[in-house]
């Protein structure tokens, strides 16, 4: 496949929907060299899919490590004023 054919056939996958692509590479609905380059285009997506993922699991990570810190500090805070008020009065 020439190189600006490929090129031309990536934008064209990249403007299909991959469930559609899928279901064309499995019933053999590509020529070899295109075949190749939709595999190529299928492990970059799912490549990038999983980074995705990966940054959405890290940010839902964070905010919940943030928010038990918070807790805690509401905790021990409510400890110390309880002790406050029973002992120092």
């Amino acid at each position: 496949m020439a190189r600006t054919t490929l090129s031309e056939f990536q934008l064209e996958l990249d403007a299909t929907d991959e469930a559609y692509v899928r279901r064309k590479l499995i019933l053999g609905g590509y020529s070899p060299s295109q075949e190749r380059a939709v595999k190529a285009w299928l492990a970059q997506r799912e490549k990038e899919q999983a980074e995705q993922r990966a940054a959405r699991d890290y940010a839902i990570s964070s905010r919940t490590a943030f928010w038990t810190q918070v807790g805690a500090i509401a905790a021990v805070g409510a400890a110390v004023v309880t002790y406050l008020a029973t002992y120092a009065a």
